[in-house]
This record gives structure tokens, C-alpha cells and sequence, in this order.
């Protein structure tokens, strides 16, 4: 049998021959298609540069005239040519003309007569321009192009003042082959000056065009108003402006760019689809070639698939053939491959998988960081987390309750963890075990922290579940899996003793003790030598008026250390009672930057967080009446935000400051709502005039209707409270457009904007406030 006869043989001829016919069909459609596109590139960017000649221009227009204004403003120029005769004065005149690159210079009086004039244009004393003379009567300055002594003049016209209006001075700048140069560099457009005749011939006057090109050019003065010339055997986009203004005078600027210019992308992708169109069909026949041999060969497939599956892979896909007997064969086949990889799926899972959370056990995470560790060049860290006082949980409660519990940690910091690309399990009993790539772990830590600032609601009881956490990272503290497990847990139970909530293993370790012994001072000096910052986060309306707040962020700049993150230094500072200096100085700051966005005209309200430990401080509202006064900043434009667990510590001296601000016009907003203890029934007992619904409902309000719900519910017994209610966390347009559907004020989040510096923040509101509707 001939190979033409053979079944390879056709379907390679098949696939090539359908190939070759779509192909040929759409390169020839895309070729049309971006031609058209580049011919209309061509044009708009045509009108483009006439755009930017005309406003190069009216620019040359009106720096001629101010140069010309400051020259008359010269107390020095008035008194010459006051005192001086009519040679001296043209001899003063011409000098200033030529400090301002004027060729053509004139001096008229009040009466029309022209004292001065170097180009002797003016005949018989009296002023050639008359029509320009009535315009700088008018309005105080004029310019147009003149055609003067057979040359292109861009003049101007202002008055001389001593103080009334003595005279004017006519300065006039020759269209020279310099501007036509200078004009086609920032225009991107050949330039020609011309003039015609009363005969309909041409004359040029300076051209930026080549010899030849120019000369076919003036012989074809009849064509000038088409929009393409072929000019020396090649096609130019042409544009004639007229830019002479007063009667008689026809002086045009003749805009031009090469049509091959701008086609050639066009034919470099004819060239790049073409070479394409080969290669596909070259790799066309060469995959049908490979394809139709497998199809002739399904036999062979079907026990290549079951030496895959004798060597413990899984995942192949059986092919069906069209014979009746292989077919059985491979349904068979597929069948045996699909039950063995679920009944190794279930051992593994048995070996591998907590039973209780679904997250990987002990076994399972050993396995994953064994892995990871294989890895070349890449470092990893580990965190170990155990939950306190969870054995007095699970007495008081029961265990089904501490099952619940552990069930619903593991929920989320699984959907944490695996935002940073980690791997979570459940190492036993109440601890839980993470793994991410890489050493710079403080985002995912912060992440952690926030989650359990949380409270958890199990059976209708909110509960303030914490956690002590051992930090160990690859290769720095261990080489092994089992090691550097090890470590954490070590470190762990570092954080356990000496309820520091995290704790790094060795070295990092006691760098973590030094410079908690350290941070009291360093945190004064950070005060005194202006080390800390405040970073402003807008809060947008999403009614879209364009109305902005923003919220006001503390960052620590060590000189040393570099940046110190918030999450290190303010619980220490909470613990130590500094959090008050602290406070105080955000408060001050936020007063001072927010008096200034007034006095820019971009009012903005700054909200500034309170600690527990300044709720029960009763001299803050003398504090903050003092700042705003210094500042001169309106009470409405600052607003103290406070948490729920904040109010719980201490309701009673909590309550009293906070009634206190109320009463001097403060306003005050509900942060982190949905975290805490506490209910709408509860918060509408405090004087608070906002809620903000925390980042946990937030992020879930698109694919969630639970988290939507609750939102909605939370938004509308809120307003009825008469509260405005802001959304932390937006991250995406989705989510700001299912926020403003479910009816909430404002939202903030790195949607928006992140936290940004002072001078940034400004740069951003101005640029929100211009883009905003009226």
C-alpha cells in the first residue's frame, strides 16, 4: 500500500488543506481591516499635530507679547525713548528687538505717525497695519502674521505706558527655516510657510521639506486643499492652515507627514502574520502527522495507560475508541483507574487529613514542609499557633462546643493562610501549624492577629479566643522538617510563658527581647526627634458626590531598625501605658494636617483611633479641645474612632469621656464593628454618630450572601439608629458596587487608595476632587 493511501497520510492533508484556507481567509481580512485602522491612525494623528501647531502657535503669540510687555515696562525703555530723537530711538528700539530675536521694529504715537521704523514699512510716516492698530485699541494687545516686503512677520502689538498710553510698540519675528524646524520638532509634522499670489502661484517662505519635495509641492497649488499629495513619486496626509488673520494677507502653513511612514507597523505585521501563517501551517503538519498515528495506534495507548496505572499514576486520560471490543477495554480500564485513585485518595486522607477540620495532621504537614524544604533557594518560615486557656473552654462549655471552636479557627485562618500561599494543619488538641514562603512573614502575621482580635460566636456566645505563636524560618534556625517544627514549638511555648503572643526562635528570639527592653525609649525618642509619621487612608462616599474623609494611620520610621510596623510597637505601648503620648501626638498632628487641607480648600474629615487606655483617661477631652483650638480646625472636620472591647473594659470611665466629647461637638464612630462583644442594642447606647462594618464581612460581600446580609441588616438598622456607616476592606470595584447596592455612606480600602503620606494624600484628593462630578 502507498503512503498516500494511508489513513496518516489524509488526515495530515485534511488539517493542512483546512488550515491553509482559514488562514489565507484571515490574513487577507486582517490585512484589509488593519489598513483601514492604520489609514485612520494616520489621520487623527494628523489632526493631532495641526492641534499642537496651532497651540505652538498661539504659545510663540503670546510669549512674544509678554516679552514685548516686560520690555515696555522698563522704566529704563520709557525714559529712552521719551528723551531721545528719532535715530537714537530706533537705534534704543532695534537693540531690545534684537534681545528678543525681533527682526522688524516700529514705533507709532498716539496720531498714527511712526517715529521709529527699521524696515522702513511704514510709508510716509504713517502706520502699515491699521487693522491691527483697531484690535490693540480694543484690547490692549495684538498679533497676527504679516506678510511684510515680500517676507512671513508673526508681530505683535502692545501699548507703551507712562502711565496713560504714549504710543505702541510693533515688534514682528521673520518665519524663518529655524521656527519651521523648531515647529515640526515638537509638532512632529513636515511645516511649510507659504503665501499666494493674486495669480494663484505659490512662494515659500521657509519649508522643512526637502528640496525636491518642496518644489513639486508650489507646482500644484490647486491641490493644496486635498488631504493627500503625492509629492516626488511618494504620498503625503497633508493639512493647509490658514494663519494670516487681517485682509489681504494669504500667508498658510502646509502640515505634512509621510504616508509610508506611518503604514510601515502596517507592513511589518503583514510580514510578522505572514511568517506566522507559514509556521502554523508547517507545525500543522507535523502535530497531524503526530496525531493521526496515535489515533492508528489505540491499542498501544491503552496499555500505556496501564503501566501508568501499574506504576501508581492515576491520572491519565483513557481514550475511547471506536471499536466495539477496545472500547469495552478502555470503559474497563477507565473504571479500574478512577476506583483505585479514590481508594487511595481515602488512605492518604486517613494518613494525612484531620478528621475534625479536614486540615492536613501532623504527618500531613511534615510530608508538605519536607517538600517545600526540597525546594533550591527558597527560604520558608513556620508558624505554630496554640490557643489559650482552651482546656477552660472546653470544661465550662464541653467539648462539642470545643470542637466547634477549633472547627471554626481552622475555617479561617485556612482562608488566611492561603491568601499568602501557605499551608495550613491542625497539629493535635488546640494546635494549628503554618507554612509560607519566604522570611517576611509580618503581613501574614498581622493578618493572623487581626483574626483573633475577632470575637467568635459559637451557640449564641461571643467568645475572646487568643493565641500564643512560635515563629521558626528554613535555613536560618533548622535544615529539617522535624527541626524546624521543633523550633516553633519552642518558641511557642516562649510565647506562652511570657504572654508576649509572639515569639521567634533563637536569634531572632532575643533580637525580639533586646528590643522590647529597648522600646519605651526608643518609642520617646521617636516622639521628640519626629520619627513617627501619619499616613491618611480616604474614606470615599459611594453616593458619588466626590466627598472624601480619611482616616489617620501612625508609622515608625526607626533610624535604625528601618520601618516598625504598628502591630510591634502599639500593643507594647498599650501594655506599658505609653499608648496615651502616642495618642496625644497622632491627635495634635492630624488637627495641624487637617487645618492645612482647609486652608487648601480640600476640607477633609481625620478620624484617629483611641486605645482602651485613653477611653479611660479623663483629661482627653480637655487634650483634644485644646489641639483644635491651637489648630483653629473646626470641630467637624476631626472624628475619634473607638473599638467595642475598647468601652468593655472599663464601661463606666469609658462612657463618661465619651459623653464628655460628645458634649463639646465631637464626633465619634464604632471601628472594627462585628468583632467585639457588643450588638446594635448595645452600641446605640453610646453617643456615636458612625459605624464601621469590619474588613471580615467586607471581603465576602460579592460571593457571599451571608456576609451581604449582614451587611444589609447591619447598614439598615444603622441608619434607623441615624448612624453613618463606613466598609473597612474594600479591595475591588465589586465589592465598592455591592456596598453602594446594599446602601452603605462610605468605603475605604486599597481599592481606593492605601495609607499615604501627607504630600501623596493631597496629590490624591486633588486629583479625586477634580475627577469627581460637579
Amino acid at each position: 500500500m502507498r503512503f498516500s493511501q494511508t489513513l496518516r497520510f489524509r488526515v495530515t492533508l485534511l488539517f493542512t488543506t483546512l488550515l491553509a484556507i482559514v488562514l489565507g481567509v484571515s490574513f487577507f481580512m486582517v490585512s484589509a481591516a488593519n489598513l483601514d485602522i492604520f489609514e485612520d491612525q494616520a489621520e487623527q494623528e494628523l489632526e493631532t499635530g495641526q492641534r499642537v501647531f496651532n497651540r505652538l502657535l498661539e504659545q510663540n503669540d503670546k510669549l512674544l507679547i509678554q516679552a514685548t510687555q516686560v520690555l515696555v515696562g522698563d522704566f529704563a525703555f520709557r525714559e529712552a525713548l521719551a528723551t531721545a530723537d528719532g535715530p537714537t530711538m530706533l537705534s534704543a528700539l532695534q537693540n531690545h528687538a534684537n534681545r528678543l530675536g525681533a527682526e522688524l521694529v516700529l514705533l507709532s504715537d498716539l496720531q498714527g505717525s511712526v517715529p521709529a521704523d527699521n524696515k522702513g514699512v511704514a510709508k510716509e510716516g504713517v502706520y502699515p497695519f491699521p487693522d491691527l492698530m483697531k484690535t490693540v485699541r480694543k484690547d490692549g494687545v495684538a498679533s497676527a502674521i504679516k506678510v511684510v516686503n515680500g517676507e512671513a512677520y508673526e508681530l505683535v502689538v502692545v501699548p507703551v505706558k507712562a502711565p496713560v498710553v504714549i504710543g505702541w510698540i510693533t515688534l514682528g519675528v521673520k518665519l524663518t527655516q529655524k521656527v519651521a524646524q523648531d515647529l515640526k520638532e515638537m509638532s512632529g509634522l513636515e511645516v511649510t510657510f507659504l503665501s499666494r499670489s493674486a495669480d494663484g502661484r505659490l512662494h515659500s517662505f521657509a519649508s522643512t521639506l526637502d528640496r525636491p519635495v518642496l518644489q513639486d509641492l508650489l507646482s500644484q497649488p490647486e491641490r493644496l486643499h486635498e488631504k493627500q499629495l503625492e509629492l516626488a513619486g511618494a504620498p503625503y496626509q497633508t493639512r493647509m492652515l490658514s494663519i494670516a488673520t487681517g485682509p489681504g494677507d494669504k500667508v498658510y502653513a502646509v502640515l505634512q507627514r509621510p504616508l509610508q511612514e506611518i503604514l510601515a507597523p502596517f507592513y511589518a505585521l503583514q510580514k510578522a502574520l505572514l511568517g506566522l501563517a507559514v509556521a502554523s501551517l508547517l507545525l500543522c503538519i507535523l502535530a497531524s502527522f503526530k496525531v493521526a498515528g496515535i489515533v492508528t495506534r489505540p491499542l498501544y495507548r491503552l496499555v500505556s495507560v496501564a503501566r501508568k496505572i501499574r506504576d501508581g499514576s492515576y491520572s491519565e486520560q483513557v481514550l475511547r475508541p471506536e471499536t466495539y471490543e477496545l472500547a469495552e477495554l478502555a470503559d474497563s480500564l477507565d473504571h479500574m483507574q478512577t476506583a483505585i485513585a479514590e481508594r487511595e485518595q481515602e488512605i492518604l486522607a486517613l494518613a494525612y487529613r484531620d478528621t475534625l477540620t479536614g486540615l492536613l495532621n501532623r504527618a500531613g504537614f511534615l510530608s508538605e514542609l519536607a517538600k517545600r524544604l526540597d525546594t533550591p533557594g527558597q527560604s520558608q518560615t513556620v508558624m505554630l499557633l496554640d490557643l489559650d486557656r482552651f482546656q477552660q473552654l472546653n470544661d465550662t462549655l464541653g467539648h462539642v462546643a470545643g470542637d466547634r471552636v477549633i472547627m471554626r479557627i481552622g475555617f479561617w485562618l485556612h482562608a488566611e493562610v492561603s491568601r499568602f500561599g501557605g499551608v495550613l494543619a491542625r497539629l493535635g488538641g488546640d494546635e494549628f501549624a503554618f507554612v509560607v514562603a519566604g522570611t517576611d512573614y509580618h503581613e501574614v502575621l498581622q493578618a493572623v492577629l487581626q483574626g483573633f482580635e475577632r470575637q467568635l460566636a459559637v451557640d449564641e456566645k461571643k467568645l475572646d479566643v487568643r493565641a500564643s505563636i512560635g515563629i521558626a524560618s528554613y535555613p536560618e534556625h533548622a535544615a529539617s522538617a522535624q527541626d524546624l517544627l521543633r523550633c516553633a514549638d519552642e518558641a511557642m511555648y516562649v510565647s506562652k510563658r511570657k504572654k508576649c503572643t509572639v515569639s521567634v526562635y533563637d536569634a531572632a528570639k532575643r533580637q525580639f527581647r533586646e528590643e522590647h527592653l529597648s522600646l519605651l525609649g526608643d518609642l520617646k525618642e521617636a516622639l521628640n526627634q519626629e520619627q513617627l509619621t501619619l499616613h491618611y487612608q480616604p474614606k470615599v462616599a459611594l453616593d458619588g458626590t466626590g466627598h472624601c474623609e480619611a482616616e489617620a494611620l501612625v508609622r515608625w520610621e526607626h533610624p535604625v531598625r528601618g520601618f516598625v510596623p504598628p502591630f510591634e510597637f502599639i500593643p507594647f505601648a498599650e501594655q506599658t501605658g505609653y499608648i496615651r503620648e502616642i495618642t496625644h501626638w497622632v491627635i495634635a498632628r492630624a488637627c495641624i494636617d487637617a487645618a492645612d487641607l482647609l486652608a487648601q480648600g480640600m476640607p477633609v474629615r481625620i478620624s484617629v483611633n483611641l486605645s482602651t487606655r485613653d477611653l479611660l483617661d479623663p483629661a482627653l477631652p480637655a487634650f483634644v479641645d485644646n489641639c483644635l483650638n491651637m489648630a483653629a480646625l473646626p470641630k467637624q472636620y476631626l472624628c475619634l474612632e473607638i473599638t467595642e472591647s475598647g468601652v468593655m473594659e472599663d464601661p463606666d470611665k469609658a462612657l463618661e469621656t465619651l459623653h464628655a466629647l460628645r458634649n463639646m461637638g465631637m464626633a465619634l464612630a464604632i471601628d472594627d464593628y462585628g468583632t467585639g462583644y457588643s450588638s446594635l442594642a448595645y452600641v446605640k447606647q453610646l453617643p456615636v454618630s458612625e459605624l464601621k462594618i469590619d474588613r471580615a464581612f467586607v471581603k465576602g460581600v460579592v460571593e457571599s450572601e451571608a456576609d451581604a446580609m449582614i451587611v444589609r441588616s447591619t447598614t439598615e438598622l444603622a441608619h434607623s439608629l441615624g448612624f453613618k456607616v463606613v466598609a473597612e476592606g474594600v479591595e475591588t470595584l465589586a465589592i465598592s458596587d455591592k456596598l453602594r447596592e446594599l446602601g452603605c455612606d462610605y468605603g475605604q480600602g486599597y481599592y481606593y487608595a492605601k495609607p499615604l503620606p501627607l504630600a501623596a494624600f493631597q496629590r490624591w484628593l486633588r486629583d479625586y476632587q477634580q475627577a469627581a462630578p460637579d
